[in-house]
């Protein structure tokens, strides 16, 4: 019998991811959803840049038709969805948001059935319906605050385009590193968070922001957002992308771990069942998926 060895890539891109649902909590406790989403997006992007420089790859658009498809895909995957992210992340509870988020890859194989990607899988839409179920138990109860079904909705909603966005990058890896790729589409993102987020930053009392604030969002973009994002493909180098992909199940319930010490947020029955049937569901739904993914190494 094969003894199990944790992936220590994996294993630090689970706490790394987790501890980002934390961080962007205390980050807002000073900085406006906008101003910190602006910041965030400046601070990935010059950490994507010199991981490229170091790896030594070009950051040339080869034509404008890859251009246009690339500053696309950033606009809604690294643009729209931070937007819609973040402003779901000042309503809602931590715990619930990694909940509600741990559906995105089942609603990637959604996609990926509905567009022609992939061939038709009932399983997957059994998934689907016990996943749901699952978010439905994380809607049930909410302190009976209209404020968090908002946020619940915008997470969710957040998931959906992420999903999107990967659905829009799979042709695009053909062509290019997923570094490569993250750093040019973040030309497509300043497009929306800009905007977004220029006249809050103009306006923010920078000498009123305290240091732990700053610590906590370089956190969220240079560990969460940079760092994650290596660790994660050298994991998926080492053991393949069915087996990195168990791994990510692992991100709700520690988030609500660390929800419980380091934010004092409280513990109820609907989240642990939500996290059992989102999931379950994800995993039976993605089953199939998972074991043809785990044949494709991706080289990093």
């Amino acid at each position: 019998m094969r003894r199990f060895s944790p992936n220590p890539y994996l294993v630090a891109t689970v706490g790394l991811w987790a501890l980002n649902f934390i961080a962007v909590k205390f980050v807002f406790a000073e900085l406006a959803p906008s101003a910190a989403t602006l910041l965030r997006t400046i601070l990935v992007g010059l950490v994507f840049v010199v991981v490229v420089k170091l790896r030594r790859e070009s950051l040339r658009f080869p034509d404008v038709a890859y251009r246009n498809r690339i500053v696309f895909q950033g606009f809604v995957s690294l643009g729209v969805y931070m937007v819609v992210f973040m402003e779901g992340m000042q309503r809602a509870k931590s715990s619930d948001a990694a909940i509600i988020m741990a559906l995105s890859p089942l609603l990637t194989g959604i996609f990926s059935v509905l567009l022609k990607q992939e061939s038709y899988r009932p399983r997957i839409f059994v998934g689907a319906g016990i996943a749901f179920l699952g978010i439905f138990a994380v809607f049930a109860y909410q302190d009976h605050d209209p404020t968090q079904y908002l946020g619940n909705g915008l997470i969710l909603l957040a998931a959906i385009i992420w999903a999107f966005g990967v659905i829009l990058m799979r042709p695009l890896l053909s062509q290019a590193s997923p570094f490569v790729l993250v750093t040019q589409s973040l030309l497509g993102a300043s497009l929306c968070v800009i905007p977004y987020g220029f006249r809050a930053v103009l306006t923010m009392e920078w000498s009123s922001v305290s240091l732990s604030t700053w610590l906590w969002l370089t956190y969220a973009a240079v560990l969460s957002g940079g760092v994650a994002f290596i660790t994660f493909y050298k994991g998926i180098h080492q053991i393949g992308a069915g087996r990195a992909a168990l791994y990510q199940y692992m991100t709700p319930p520690l988030t609500v771990v660390l929800s419980y010490f380091l934010l004092g947020s409280g513990f109820h029955w609907s989240q642990a069942l939500g996290i059992i049937l989102v999931i379950g569901g994800v995993v039976y739904g993605n089953r199939v998926s998972n074991e043809v993914e785990s044949q494709k190494i991706i080289e990093a």
